[in-house]
């Protein structure tokens, strides 16, 4: 997890249009570790794009 948003943190400047999260299912994670670190990468994917947007204007 980590790994990844160190990752996305470094895309900061691309040209980001939208991004996606799939394959998230509540009732086979009994710990919900998958529902936090989905949570964790919306977060990011957004932060992604509001500077993409803030950088066109």
């Amino acid at each position: 997890m980590r790994d990844l948003q160190m990752i996305l943190r470094r895309l900061t400047g691309l040209n980001m249009i939208g991004g996606d999260i799939c394959e998230v299912v509540p009732s086979l994670d009994p710990s919900g570790i998958t529902c936090i670190n989905a949570a964790n990468l919306m977060f990011e994917l957004a932060c992604l794009s509001a500077v993409a947007i803030e950088a066109r204007r």
